[in-house]
């Protein structure tokens, strides 16, 4: 019987489950007895299959948002073209008088508020996740995300977007609800610039945990104001906080997230290994918490959760994979990224990493081009 027991329907009932769990044991006159224990699982079946079932209704009612949002971009495409037709009439047709020119006028207006709309609904079909929980990211990456599906958007509205963020920006937030936040702004710094100019994302070298949109506009703090008051729902959700300067002739907005170092946790019965993991951590910005075992690494991550756990598999008293079974067994660290590092090549090794919940491997010899990059897809 495998050690967490087994779980079957009572015979002669449609509704009840029972879970049993056998141990083995010698009494003092040397006799084998096996002690059984079972309990009803019926109400905690059923919950699991309540969830599952609410989940799968969750991701379907996601996939038709997203087919949704989707249909909405593509439609920027559709209102771009008749405003380049309307342009063209207005610059090649002769003859016009005054209200053939007027009418023109108005669907070009027409054009914009549709684009504006649009854009309105686009922020709105996004799932607002306030309560999604907070992780890190790499700012550059997501500004290019958005700038690719905003291309058809801003050129609708007469502006180029770009990104400035260098790569590696750590943020820390909920992934959606930043996202939310992001296109927002460009949408309002793009509203607000003249036809011609650049949007662009950036991060102050000097601010920490600051994430800007800068528009090409020379227009009133109390617009900018008024249009980012939209805005704020999402960067609280992101918790956040945005505001709007101007500067140079040119409008400003900027979210200002909570600045937050990743941890992690090194687990090596080597010390070299051990100073040298803890090192390659430390150059990408991590704070280093080092265990020689798998039972002192357990003691510190139930004293202070980590950000990731990168521990080798073969260590005295606890090794790597009974850590990572002991941590995928608490609900603070369930779902906590876990780096195993093994000299085993073979494909049960492997197999075996990956099915007690490991997030990846890295085989040593240790190097800082394997081990760096692998970090950094969960704490940026």
């Amino acid at each position: 019987m495998p050690e967490n027991g087994l779980t079957f329907r009572v015979v002669g009932s449609e509704s009840r489950w029972a879970h049993v769990r056998c141990s083995f044991d010698t009494s003092a006159a040397g006799a084998k007895k096996i002690l059984c224990v079972a309990r009803d699982v019926t109400e905690e079946r059923q919950t699991r299959e309540d969830l599952r079932a609410a989940q799968e209704r969750a991701e379907e009612a996601n996939a038709k948002l997203g087919n949704l949002s989707r249909g909405i971009s593509a439609s920027f495409g559709v209102v771009e073209d008749l405003r380049k037709k309307i342009t063209f009439l207005k610059e090649n047709v002769t003859g016009l008088d005054g209200k053939g020119m007027e009418a023109l006028e108005s669907a070009m207006w027409a054009c914009s508020g549709l684009t504006r709309k649009m854009a309105e609904m686009l922020a709105e079909t996004a799932p607002g996740l306030a309560s999604a929980k907070p992780i890190f990211m790499d700012a550059s990456i997501l500004a290019e995300q958005i700038v690719k599906s905003m291309a058809l958007q801003a050129g609708s509205m007469g502006v180029k977007i770009i990104s400035h963020i260098p790569p590696h920006t750590r943020v820390f937030a909920p992934a959606q609800a930043l996202q939310n936040t992001l296109a927002s702004l460009a949408q309002e710094a793009a509203a607000l610039s003249p036809s011609g100019s650049e949007v662009a994302f950036y991060a102050p070298a000097a601010k920490p945990g600051v994430l800007g949109v800068r528009a090409g506009a020379a227009r009133g703090l109390a617009e900018a104001e008024a249009r980012i008051s939209r805005v704020r729902p999402y960067a609280t959700a992101c918790g956040g906080v945005v505001t709007v300067e101007m500067e140079n002739g040119a409008l400003s907005f900027a979210l200002t997230l909570p600045l937050r170092r990743p941890l992690a946790l090194v687990v090596d019965d080597d010390e070299n290994l051990l100073y040298l993991t803890g090192v390659y951590m430390e150059m990408i910005g991590a704070e280093v918490m080092s265990a020689s075992n798998g039972r002192i690494a357990l003691e510190m991550a139930e004293k202070r959760t980590p950000d990731l756990v990168i521990t080798d598999y073969h260590m005295p008293e606890m090794d790597g994979l009974a850590l990572l079974a002991a941590l995928r067994e608490r609900a603070a660290t369930k779902e906590t990224p876990v780096i195993v590092l093994t000299s085993l090549t073979d494909k049960r090794a492997k197999e075996k990493i990956f099915a007690l919940g490991a997030d990846d491997f890295v085989l040593k010899p240790l190097t800082e081009n394997e081990l760096i990059p692998r970090a950094r897809r969960f704490i940026a």
